[in-house]
């Protein structure tokens, strides 16, 4: 799982090979969709403010490219933090029986 999901706000925001409008067109991210990666870039202020995420995921599909989640200051992609998986637990041993005899201890 990847810190960040987004969805696109509007119909669909265009995957770029690299984080700039300028940079190649590699493919689309349609509305009712969603994307993940780890690594955010920022650049700019005010009017020019521009926040991009680095997509590793489409749909839960391999898919690699970068996302405008705000541009020129409007916002394309409702950005959420994925919850951090639970820590692992105490481990748990298991014991079978068969005919009332342990066959089988784990760990």
């Amino acid at each position: 799982m990847y810190k960040y999901r987004i969805t696109p706000v509007g119909s669909l925001v265009n995957i770029r090979a690299d984080h700039s409008a300028s940079s190649a067109d590699i493919g689309d991210l349609l509305g009712g969709h969603s994307a993940e990666g780890d690594t955010i870039y920022e650049v700019g202020t005010g009017a020019s403010y521009q926040k991009w995420l680095n997509i590793k995921t489409l749909d839960g599909a391999a898919k690699e490219g970068w996302c405008a989640v705000i541009y020129n200051g409007s916002t394309l992609c409702t950005l959420t933090e994925n919850a951090a998986p639970p820590p692992a637990g105490d481990p748990v041993t298991v014991e079978v029986f068969v005919n009332g005899a342990s066959v089988y201890k784990y760990p």
